[in-house]
């Protein structure tokens, strides 16, 4: 299963594409396990003695409260450490403006009035990292055969597919 994100980071001015990568049967397990485990019933463990793995002497409704705790602790979060160690990340840092431009809606626009100082010198330093990334890109797509196509169809294109 694959998720393409796009992530704006207003304090910054920074912006990527990120794609996660899960296969699906995992993906499909994982979601069903987190179904059961709001289905669990929460229902106290008795009081019986427990010597936890560090030597702590207790009982068992101390150390794991009810029964929808102790599903999460052995089942969810397994579950969670299996998906997350086969999923494959990538992140594609992109200009600020340039994603901006392309998704004006995912920018939310909601800060402390404390920091538009830094605000200001991040989006100067974001415009400049934005006309030298455009530079480049003119330089690499337009010199190209496809002068006519649009640059992030070709960028897309040029990428290696067995990366996606």
């Amino acid at each position: 299963m694959k998720i393409f994100d796009v992530s704006f980071n207003d304090y910054y001015h920074t912006a990527q594409i990120s794609l996660k990568k899960t296969p699906f049967i995992l993906y499909y397990l994982y979601n069903f396990t987190m179904w059961l485990c709001d289905r669990v019933p929460s229902i106290y463990l008795p009081r019986i003695k427990y010597t936890s793995p560090k030597g702590y002497k207790t009982d068992l409704r101390c150390w794991f409260g009810d029964t929808q705790q102790l599903f999460h602790i052995y089942i969810c979060a397994k579950m969670f450490n299996l998906v997350e160690k086969h999923t494959k990340y990538i992140d594609i840092p992109l200009p600020y403006p340039y994603l901006k431009d392309l998704f004006p809606d995912n920018d939310k626009t909601e800060w402390d009035k404390d920091d538009d100082k830094f605000r200001q010198l991040s989006k100067e330093l974001s415009r400049k990292h934005n006309s030298q990334f455009k530079e480049l890109q003119k330089k690499m797509y337009y010199t190209e055969i496809q002068k006519d196509c649009n640059p992030q169809i070709k960028w897309y294109n040029s990428l290696n597919k067995e990366e996606l």
